[in-house]
């Protein structure tokens, strides 16, 4: 099953959518070296004569680049493969990455780790996490321009993958206003103060929380959390401070690795004016043409050129293009203590408000805030409650979509865990607050299986290691898919995550959107 990946972009994420070693001790040596030799290198096939691969393998870090399936396959059959391809990429991109900010070398996993490390999530990077931000490959208004014979480009944009996060939104090129950092509230003096000389671009922190909504249809909630730490901030404080009874919103961030940033670097695409032709050529291509089935980019000349990221493959080993989509809350202080969630530095923002310390009517009205991994005096830590793995390969050219989500995410028997959204467009019926219930469509028996085989090897290892918790536990895969496909024919076909797609629309996708009006359109 070990191969390696390749994806798309996120505009050819519109186009496919379908609704469809080292061991470091002697020790650790011989508990994993019996654990492989008990459990995961032990062939065995589950109820659908899926063969069940060592999930924590030695080489568990390499993420695969393909998946090759045994010809004549039943469908059930072939989303068993696909559901063990889904969690050979979810162990990867989650293992524990090299990158350090003094050499920020980005999408390497530490090969020194062991599936043992991985198990006990410590808070370090994992590789994913050192990806590329969406920013930092499509800045916002970046398009070269000729002024008086001289030649102009966005300011300090990073033309290498292997270089610290950089972040700017504003458009235009050196007078473009900066982000500042949020005012901090003083309770000695009462007042708040703010921070000079910190505008968003000396930040580099690798989880850039930066979307508030489910593509502008939705913006998700759970209810508010008693067990803020601190102390309420001064009578007449606007209610945007992060108080007690605030329910807790879902925070959105969408990072690529090396391969699609290259493609992007390659071609240009950085240049909206570039871009955007590009991509209406490629979505003529698919719509008209049928052109969005095939590994194989089309030959065409510099100004008719398609948009089509490479692909995963076996044979050159290389990995291709991988769009991640990750999903993120605030904790309660009892949640994080469960230690059931992965936590990280985080940055988020506000709108200016008054007593916030940026100016109302300013040239940028809103601000940033750091978020530690732990709890501290005045702000809860974040934790990852859903993952989008999209990925192109040879085998699998309209991509492999995996969606992984945290499982308390529906556990309504927890306090302060009721999930809600409110719609956005005008043009929807409901426009009131929406609590979820339940699951609009179920997840497979398939795939449940493998869950449990995933997490039935972690808990072997760690009984054999004297350990008996890991973070992973409390991940599961919600779907898989790996075609294109009409309504019907796939179990998987509406493939939403319930913390990522959640409204009626964004759950039961199918065709295009009428973004203006909130519903769908599938004849368009």
């Amino acid at each position: 099953m070990k191969t390696k990946i390749s994806t798309t972009s996120s505009d050819s994420h519109q186009y496919y959518r379908r609704k469809s070693w080292y061991i470091t001790g002697i020790f650790e040596f011989i508990v994993i070296s019996l654990f492989l030799s008990l459990c995961a290198c032990k062939p065995h096939k589950n109820s659908n004569d899926v063969p069940i691969p060592g999930f924590l393998s030695n080489d568990a870090y390499m993420v695969p680049h393909d998946l090759i399936t045994p010809q004549g396959i039943t469908p059930d059959q072939e989303l068993g493969y696909l559901a063990n391809f889904a969690w050979e990429e979810f162990i990867a991109l989650n293992w524990p990455s090299t990158y350090k900010s003094k050499k920020p070398m980005r999408g390497r996993a530490d090969t020194k780790k062991t599936a043992l490390d991985f198990t006990q999530y410590k808070g370090a990077p994992l590789v994913w996490q050192t990806y590329k931000h969406r920013v930092e490959i499509y800045p916002q208004g970046l398009v070269s321009f000729q002024q008086k014979g001289a030649s102009y480009s966005y300011p300090n944009y990073q033309t290498k993958f292997d270089s610290l996060p950089y972040y700017r939104y504003r458009k235009g090129v050196n007078s473009s206003p900066k982000i500042p950092q949020c005012g901090v509230y003083d309770p000695v003096s009462m007042a708040w103060e703010t921070i000079p000389n910190t505008d968003l671009t000396k930040i580099h922190l690798l989880n850039n929380l930066d979307e508030t909504s489910e593509i502008n249809l939705a913006t998700m909630f759970v209810d508010g959390n008693p067990n803020a730490p601190g102390m309420a901030p001064p009578m007449g404080t606007p209610i945007w401070m992060n108080l007690p009874t605030q329910p807790r919103r879902f925070i959105y961030q969408a990072k690529a690795n090396r391969s699609m940033f290259d493609y992007v670097q390659k071609n240009s695409y950085y240049d909206k004016g570039i871009r955007l032709p590009a991509q209406k050529r490629t979505y003529k291509a698919v719509r008209n043409n049928g052109a969005g089935g095939n590994h194989q980019c089309p030959v065409t000349s510099a100004n008719q050129s398609q948009v089509c990221f490479p692909h995963g493959n076996n044979n050159t080993e290389e990995e291709g293009a991988i769009l991640i989509k990750a999903t993120w809350r605030e904790l309660t202080l009892k949640v994080y203590n469960s230690g059931r969630y992965v936590t990280a530095e985080i940055i988020r923002y506000r709108n200016a408000k008054p007593n916030s310390g940026i100016p109302i009517g300013g040239s940028v009205p809103f601000c940033y805030e750091i978020v530690a991994a732990t709890p501290t005096a005045s702000t809860l830590p974040y934790g990852l409650t859903g993952l989008h793995i999209i990925h192109k390969t040879v085998n699998y050219p309209t991509f492999v979509f995996a969606t992984f989500e945290q499982v308390d995410n529906l556990d309504q028997s927890k306090p302060n865990n009721q999930l809600f959204y409110y719609n956005r467009n005008s043009g929807l019926i409901n426009p009131d607050k929406q609590v979820i219930t339940k699951r609009a469509h179920p997840i497979s028996s398939q795939v449940n299986q493998v869950n449990q085989e995933v997490h039935q090897q972690i808990r072997q290892l760690l009984q054999s290691s004297g350990l008996s918790d890991s973070v992973w536990l409390y991940y599961k895969l919600v779907g898989v898919q790996g075609h294109a496909v009409d309504a019907g024919v796939d179990e998987n076909y509406f493939l939403a995550n319930i913390v990522t797609e959640t409204n009626e629309v964004l759950r039961s996708f199918s065709g295009t959107l009428d973004a203006d009006a909130g519903t769908i359109n599938p004849t368009q």
